[in-house]
C-alpha cells in the first residue's frame, strides 16, 4: 500500500474534514480557517484596499520567501479569495487535499530535495509518497507548468510561487523568469512580492488548535505592486535575475540580509 497522510490514525480524520470543507471554501479559506483555528499571533503589513481590490480580481503573480512549510498555508491566508488563484508548488504535495488539487501547479523537484538529504524531508517522504521523476522527467514537467501558469495569468489569474533555491543561497531559480517571459499583456499583470518573518520546522504543530499562541509570531509584509514590464525580457533567466535583484533591494529596503528570504 502506498503511504499516505490519508493512511495515518487521526491524521486522516482531520484531512478528510479539511478537505470537505475545501470543496465549498476554496483554497484560500480553507487555509486562513486553519490558521485562525491555531490562534497564531500574525501581523499583516502594508497590505492597502488597494492591492486587496487588485489580489481579488485582476491578473497577478505573487512571489515570496520560503523559510518553511508553513509559509505556504501562512501566506495563501493573507491573500484574498477566489476561483482562479494557484499555487506553484512541489508535486510531492498533492492528495493531501484532493479538493484544492485543482488550484495546485506541481513543479518536480523531488531529485532536488533527495539530494538535500534533510531528516524533514526523509520523514515526510515515508509518511506520504508521490511519483519518481529523474532530472530530465523532471524537467519536462516543469516546464509544462511553468507554460500552464503563465495560460493561467493571462486568462486573468493569480499565480503564487516561492521562486529562490535554498541550495543556491536563495538565487531565483529561471522558472519565474520564463513564466513573465510568455505573458503576452505583461503591462496588465502586477507583480506583488512578500516577505514572511517568524516562521520555523516547529510551523507543523500550528495545526493544532490553539497551539499557535505558543509559537513565534509571524509578520507578513507586502511590497507596493509594479508592472511585470518592468522585468520581463525575452530571456527567462535574465528575467528571473531581475526580479531577484529587484525583490533583494526591497528587502535591504526593509532591514534584512539576502540570507533572511530563506532563514535569518
Amino acid at each position: 500500500m502506498t503511504a499516505s497522510l490519508h493512511n495515518l490514525p487521526i491524521v486522516a480524520g482531520i484531512l478528510k474534514r479539511t478537505d470537505v470543507k475545501a470543496k465549498d471554501r476554496g483554497m484560500v479559506m480553507i487555509m486562513r480557517e486553519i490558521i485562525d483555528r491555531s490562534r497564531s499571533r500574525m501581523t499583516v503589513i502594508n497590505k492597502s484596499e488597494k492591492l486587496k481590490r487588485l489580489l481579488t480580481d485582476e491578473p497577478v503573480l505573487v512571489i515570496a520567501n520560503h523559510p518553511a512549510e508553513a509559509d505556504v498555508p501562512i501566506l495563501l491566508s493573507t491573500l484574498e479569495n477566489r476561483q482562479d488563484i494557484y499555487l506553484i508548488a512541489s508535486h510531492q504535495f498533492l492528495n493531501i487535499l484532493p479538493n484544492i488539487d485543482n488550484n495546485v501547479i506541481p513543479v518536480y523537484i523531488g531529485h532536488r530535495i533527495a539530494e538535500n538529504n534533510k531528516l524533514k524531508n526523509r520523514i515526510f517522504n515515508r509518511i506520504h509518497e508521490s511519483e519518481k521523476y529523474n532530472r530530465d522527467e523532471a524537467h519536462k514537467k516543469n516546464i509544462e507548468s511553468i507554460n500552464l501558469a503563465a495560460e493561467k495569468i493571462n486568462k486573468g489569474a493569480a499565480v503564487v510561487i516561492f521562486p529562490a533555491a535554498e541550495e543556491l543561497g536563495g538565487s531565483f531559480r529561471p522558472g519565474v523568469g520564463h513564466i513573465i517571459k510568455n505573458l503576452k499583456d505583461s503591462k496588465k499583470v502586477r507583480v506583488v512580492m512578500v516577505y514572511i518573518e517568524g516562521t520555523s520546522d516547529w510551523d507543523y504543530l500550528r495545526l493544532i488548535p490553539f497551539l499557535g499562541k505558543l509559537l513565534p509570531k509571524i509578520k507578513v509584509t507586502f511590497a507596493r505592486p509594479f508592472g511585470a514590464d518592468e522585468i520581463k525580457t525575452d530571456d527567462g533567466k535574465k528575467g528571473a535575475k531581475k526580479l531577484e535583484e529587484r525583490y533583494y533591494r526591497w528587502l535591504e529596503k526593509l532591514g534584512h540580509r539576502k540570507e533572511a528570504f530563506h532563514r535569518e
